[in-house]
């Protein structure tokens, strides 16, 4: 009993941590010129409307599996990759975030899911060569091989998010619609802002 109480202690920690993680990077991610003291803060201000929007962007993504299959969630997913960018860079609120990153993300389904399947590739091509490399030197100290080896895989997990909202945020500069626009930046009937530029008469 103390072994399975210590076995569960010890998930629950580490689940903690990789959430933790997650957060971090989501965060380093969206403002790169921020300190590592202001991102870490931001990340535990964040941290429950953050698993709030992960949440509700799964439901609305995979809650359509029993009736058409698991297909959909393929589809679907992709398409709220920029509701972490939209909640932390725009201030909206988790549902608000979800609904208008399925808007702003039409027609990137095929480049988001193309880049993320060649990044995530490049990544396990790395990791894989590292690993392979670990599996030598266990053979001389299993506890460097350990640490070595968790190190590998947070750089990896890093990677990985990093990665995916530095696209989003892309996509996010670079919307094919104009649906919700920026706080703070109403449009004006007859008047539409252009990026970089003055608004047409």
């Amino acid at each position: 009993a103390g072994m399975v109480g210590s076995i569960f202690v010890f998930a629950v920690i580490m689940w903690i941590i990789s959430i933790v993680s997650y957060m971090y990077y989501v965060v380093l991610a969206v403002d790169r010129s921020a300190s590592p003291g202001y991102v870490f803060k931001r990340t535990f201000q964040v941290i429950v409307p953050m698993i709030g929007l992960s949440i509700w962007a799964s439901i609305r993504s995979f809650v359509w599996i029993p009736i058409v299959g698991i297909f959909i969630g393929i589809i679907l997913m992709p398409r709220y990759i920029l509701s972490p960018v939209l909640l932390l860079k725009e201030g909206r609120g988790i549902f608000e975030s979800v609904s208008l990153s399925y808007a702003r993300t039409s027609g990137y389904w095929s480049k988001i899911v193309g880049n993320a399947l060649v990044a995530t590739l490049c990544g396990l091509v790395v990791y894989i060569a590292l690993s392979m490399g670990l599996g030598v030197l266990g053979s001389v100290s299993p506890l460097v091989t350990a640490i070595v080896g968790s190190v590998v895989s947070q750089f990896f997990f890093a990677y990985i998010i990093l990665f995916s909202i530095g696209l989003a945020v892309t996509i996010s500069n670079n919307p094919h619609t104009s649906v919700g626009p920026s706080q703070g930046t109403p449009p004006v009937a007859g008047n539409v802002p252009q990026e970089g530029g003055s608004m047409e008469a």
